[in-house]
């Protein structure tokens, strides 16, 4: 039985094994994480890591992390897709295992997952064994991949491709209703994956990988008909599971400047693949190499972005893929010709769509839901994924030629060469460094105390290392520049700071981020700040600075100096600066950004005074000009605040938290109305004398989507349950 086991599964142990290997710098000798800069930041280090260290601490604290307080003045995190909470790998890891493994294993599962679900449908389609394994090795090493390890999430939600393909396949294959049936859990996985691009363009190919199926079958018309209502009622099934991520997600999104930031002449110019990026099909290097800081910088526009560009996934590979069109013409292949087709139709269709307005199909990207996303050179990822299967489809041809020893050589030789073209090309790429040292604090948090800081400047030094010389020789520079603590870095050593890195970004924190930025001028290697940013800055509770050069500004004492290659970060600290709750007893009122900006101008405008509401209140007359009141206690936590204040007279709490749909306020257990102030803060009229004031984070919205996606579950249980032994009549 082991001895058959072994015959039927030895390619998949194969790939197990590559897996591990490839990622075994992460494990041995020293426990390590890839780190690898981009422009300007790290997307790991910046993002991914420290938003996969909130899941990991709220798992382990038994807490759903609905709201993170120490970004933004506050952010719906989970709203914001980044995270993946739901991805079924990320709970069990995340739940059990300590941080740094429970991340890195998501690597190594996901290569498994993907080269494992590759060389399952390669099998599905009738390919022989040695073939499945290269088709394997080519889609789950392609650059999509490889280029793309600090876009995490990205490339969990891609492992389902192959996975959902084999389902459509096998159905169609076995007439098992069962397989349909499984497709809504995995589509569901591939969006709570938390990178919704990818499970979206997918959709697309798996339709029409449906439809030729579909008519394969040459059924008649009122079956096909049925057929076709049944992939759809399965797609929406799957994607009421998702109701839980992407309904909340949406609301952010209605909040934001999403769709008018990514309109279509946007999406085709910011991150350009050119027709010159074609070359990196034969050498991935032929235009420079981001490690060595010899690839063309990134222009919108003009010039695109490495890892967002490359199309190499093997010169073997390339030349099968060549191949492949020769043999349309024999024939003995007259079986395999329309899959040959089909496939040879989505790689060239994801080159073209690549291209975006230089190719013939740009105006797609007008049209919802490809208007959603940027950078259209994603769509490679169906060029790879065809690639590999037609790979596979010639190398299982060869099996079938007169010269059995030169076939039998060449199904053996052809998967050596191509492993060992993926740890040579690729291997080398990526910046891995020791957790002991990555995943520490940076030194200029032994500085701060409490309340917010803000980052300015981190990307005029971490730029001029990366365009001078990548991150061969450079990686004590980029760990120096961690010291900026630019957002969200702060988020794994419980420091709060004023912005924040998420693709969705609500107006008003984006607001204040601007207006806080607006003013805070570089001039002959020294920072000045004006009027409006130091006012916006005092009133959203930012006591820290972190910056690239001096400061000259009267409220800012010199905290920490740090130097390291000639570069230094300054700390700065605001002696101005408000608490994170204030009262005071006047406002005025802002009805546009215009008339905000216009009360920040003004030099007699003082926030420690007055505060700016966005609506007249009804605040009772005062009684005298001294304001005594005070806040006695103030207890915070992501979800909840809780404030002691005494007054003594009608006042109003300032709260610099992020304005959210969802936070209801209490006084003495009633219920009040919440103004948005400054932009983005929160503020309640208090009465006179002392009360106990809790702010309480309750959306609805995840409530009513929890409820959604628990009744599609069960719905999909029960289809499965009963369709289990139905066949296809």
């Amino acid at each position: 039985m082991i001895k058959n086991y072994f015959k039927k599964l030895w390619p998949i142990a194969i790939l197990v094994m590559i897996s591990i290997g490839y990622h075994f710098n992460l494990f041995w000798p020293t426990p390590s994480i890839y780190v690898t800069p981009d422009y300007g930041r790290s997307d790991l280090i910046h993002s991914k890591i420290p938003t996969q260290y909130l899941m990991w601490k709220n798992l382990h604290e038994r807490n759903l992390p609905l709201w993170e307080k120490d970004i933004y003045q506050g952010y719906p995190v989970l709203d914001g897709l980044e995270m993946g909470f739901f991805y079924l790998p990320n709970l069990l890891f995340f739940s059990f295992l300590p941080f740094w493994l429970a991340f890195n294993l998501g690597y190594v599962v996901n290569a498994i997952l993907v080269s494992a679900g590759t060389y399952l449908l390669s099998r599905s389609f009738g390919f022989n064994k040695s073939a499945s394994l290269v088709a394997a090795l080519t889609f789950a090493y392609s650059p999509i991949f490889t280029l793309h390890y600090h876009h995490y999430n990205l490339i969990l939600g891609m492992a389902a491709i192959p996975w959902l393909f084999w389902l459509i396949n096998s159905f169609f294959n076995t007439k098992r209703i069962i397989f349909l049936t499984i497709v809504p859990f995995v589509l569901a996985e591939q969006y709570f994956a938390g990178s919704p691009q990818i499970p979206t363009y997918n959709l697309f190919f798996l339709s029409a990988f449906y439809i030729y199926k579909l008519k394969q079958k040459k059924l008649e018309k009122k079956s096909h008909t049925k057929l076709i209502l049944l992939f759809l009622a399965t797609i929406f099934l799957g994607l009421l599971i998702t109701s839980i991520q992407l309904i909340p997600t949406y609301f952010l999104i209605k909040t934001s400047k999403w769709f008018s930031d990514t309109s279509p002449q946007a999406i085709l110019t910011q991150f350009p693949f050119k027709f010159r990026n074609l070359l990196t099909i034969i050498q991935p290097y032929i235009l420079g190499n981001p490690k060595y800081g010899t690839y063309p910088h990134w222009q919108p526009g003009n010039w695109g972005i490495f890892w967002e560009s490359n199309a190499y996934f093997g010169i073997i590979q390339f030349v099968l893929l060549i191949s492949s069109l020769f043999l349309l013409f024999r024939k003995s292949f007259n079986n395999y010709k329309n899959l040959l087709l089909v496939l040879l139709a989505f790689f060239f269709l994801g080159f073209t769509l690549s291209l975006g307005h230089q190719a013939p199909l740009h105006p797609i990207f007008s049209m919802p839901p490809f208007s959603f996303f940027r950078v259209p050179s994603r769509f490679l990822f169906i060029s790879f994924f065809s690639a590999a299967l037609i790979c596979a489809l010639v190398l299982n041809n060869i099996k079938k030629t007169r010269k059995r020893i030169i076939s039998y050589l060449l199904l053996v030789l052809i998967p050596i060469l191509v492993t060992i073209d993926i740890f040579r090309v690729w291997k080398p790429y990526s910046q891995v460094g020791s957790i002991d040292m990555w995943l520490s604090p940076p030194e200029i948090t032994n500085s701060i105390q409490s309340d917010r800081i803000a980052s300015i400047g981190q990307h005029l030094f971490w730029n001029d290392t990366f365009y001078k010389n990548g991150w061969s020789e450079n990686s004590n520079d980029y760990f120096f520049y961690r010291n900026f603590l630019n957002e969200n870095l702060n988020l794994q050593f419980n420091i709060s700071h004023l912005y924040g890195y998420e693709s969705i970004v609500p107006n008003r924190m984006s607001l204040v981020e601007q207006l806080s930025r607006s003013q805070i001028k570089l001039n002959e290697q020294e920072y000045q700040i004006g009027n409006i940013s130091e006012k916006v800055l005092d009133f959203s509770n930012v006591r820290y600075l972190t910056i690239p050069y001096k400061l000259s500004a009267k409220n800012w004492r010199l905290v920490r100096l740090l130097e390291h290659n000639n570069k230094s970060i300054y700390l700065y600290e605001n002696l101005d600066f408000l608490q994170n709750a204030y009262i005071v007893d006047n406002y005025k009122v802002a009805k546009n950004r215009m008339d905000f900006s216009q009360i920040l101008n003004d030099e007699n405008y003082d926030p420690r005074n007055s505060v700016i509401l966005e609506e007249e209140i009804n605040l009772p007359k005062q009684e005298g000009d001294q304001n005594n009141s005070e806040i006695l206690s103030l207890n915070k936590t992501n979800n909840k605040v809780e404030i002691q204040v005494k007054t003594d007279k009608s006042s109003i709490l300032v709260l610099s938290d992020s304005y959210y749909k969802g936070w209801k306020a209490f006084i003495d257990g009633h219920q009040t109305k919440i103004y948005p102030a400054n932009a983005n803060s929160r503020a309640i009229i208090l009465p006179r004398g002392t009360s106990s004031i809790m702010f309480d984070y309750r959306p609805r919205i995840i409530t009513t989507s929890l409820f959604i996606t628990l009744a599609a579950l069960l719905t999909s249980i029960v289809i499965i349950w009963k369709s289990r032994n139905a066949y296809l009549s």
